[in-house]
């Protein structure tokens, strides 16, 4: 239900991995560990808004900076992720944060 709805409303633009330019901010990260054997892209919604973070490849890490639309504590979001061309699905349950905050998610294997 919330896939469907976030995607009414894109967001578009590049995603920016922490291995560029506002990695000397203080920003709100997510970090994921991928232990699937296929790489899955990373999205953040809420019923109105979405924005891709990113790809995290097969067995590996990843860290996204998360945008400022969704850096707010009244703000509740959704991580998302799909194997590659596959359907979203939640990863996470609705949490919202703060600036500085750090998320930590790990995607099982099947």
């Amino acid at each position: 239900m919330l896939a469907s709805a976030g995607a009414a409303a894109c967001r578009h633009g590049r995603p920016q991995t922490l291995n560029e330019g506002s990695h000397r901010q203080r920003g709100t990260t997510v970090r994921i560990r991928n232990q699937r054997t296929v790489d899955m892209d990373v999205d953040v919604a809420t019923a109105s808004e979405r924005a891709r973070l990113g790809t995290v490849t097969a067995q590996s890490r990843g860290a996204f900076l998360i945008p400022p639309l969704f850096v707010n504590p009244s703000v509740r979001f959704r991580l998302l992720a799909a194997e590659y061309g596959g359907v979203f699905a939640p990863i996470s349950d609705t949490i919202a944060v703060s600036p500085g905050d750090e998320i930590s998610i790990i995607i099982a294997p099947y």
